[in-house]
């Protein structure tokens, strides 16, 4: 399908437990570390953005048009250097036209969320 193009970015997807429909992985790279060795915060936010699009498309099937119409993030701590950063995603409530959902990007070893992040997706119609 045109409307699903491939990602720029190396990203891996997997089912987890009930409570968490999606993780997704972003690897630290040469390209995606800042100096201090820390994954960057455009590569945090993308990251939170492709979770929710898959947990989305999930959820509602293959609908190319949905787009982000809201992304807020907040970050509350540094990663832990070298490390790859999980994204937690879940869906918080989906209606005809917007879904809203949030994601923890969590450092491998640890369960405090680096970023926390809100968003919303516009759904068009079918």
């Amino acid at each position: 399908m045109s409307n699903f193009p491939k990602p720029s970015a190396p990203a891996t997807y997997q089912s987890t437990a009930p409570m968490v429909p999606l993780a997704c992985c972003a690897s630290a790279t040469a390209t995606t570390l800042r100096p201090a060795g820390t994954i960057s915060g455009p590569t945090l936010m993308a990251l939170a953005d492709c979770a929710m699009y898959v947990v989305l498309l999930s959820a509602v099937g293959p609908v190319g048009l949905a787009v982000t119409t809201n992304l807020s993030i907040n970050f509350l701590r540094k990663g832990q250097p070298g490390q790859d950063v999980l994204a937690a995603a879940r869906l918080l409530k989906l209606g005809k036209r917007l879904a809203a959902g949030d994601v923890n990007l969590l450092s491998e070893t640890s369960p405090d969320p680096i970023p926390h992040a809100i968003s919303t997706y516009s759904i068009p119609n079918a």
